[in-house]
């Protein structure tokens, strides 16, 4: 495969990346309103699982891509691919192009991401609260046994 060969199709998997990504974030918004409105757990698992499935097609994409950019820069004689490394190629500009739309995409993505660690960290320290406090049905009981154990006690020092 010929340089420029090689470029095109790193953009492409770059470019697959890109849609990936997409998706992610698309889901991740999907996430971030479900945990506003306080919705059930069962479709937070389903969406964490279409997450899942998702990274699991950009490791596969990026993998790729890290093969490609490897071969890229050794036949330029650089240790990293960048646009400046492309220089005057034609395929450069498609290049440039996809880094800046994934670089649009993950910003947006960390920005989504960070409320929705946060409102899953709301959820789970609510969640251990209302374990941790008994129910009315438990408070009942234990303030009768405590009440029984008391009259005992002062049975016993009678």
């Amino acid at each position: 495969m010929s340089l420029s060969e090689e470029v095109l199709e790193l953009t492409r998997c770059y470019r697959a990346e890109l849609a990936e990504y997409r998706e992610f974030l698309q889901v991740s918004r999907r996430l971030n309103q479900l945990l506003r409105a306080g919705e059930e757990t069962s479709q937070l698992g389903e969406i964490l699982n279409a997450q899942t499935e998702i990274i699991r097609r950009i490791n596969d994409w990026d993998e790729k891509a890290t093969k490609l950019k490897e071969s890229v820069a050794r036949a330029l004689g650089v240790a990293e691919v960048t646009v400046s490394a492309l220089g005057d190629l034609p395929e450069a500009e498609g290049f440039r192009e996809v880094l800046g739309e994934l670089g649009d995409v993950l910003k947006k993505l960390e920005e989504v991401e960070t409320e929705n660690q946060r409102l899953l960290q709301e959820r789970l320290e609510l969640m251990r609260r209302r374990e941790s406090s008994p129910s009315p049905k438990q408070a009942g009981k234990a303030y009768q046994e405590r009440c029984l154990n008391q009259d005992s006690q002062i049975d016993k020092k009678r």
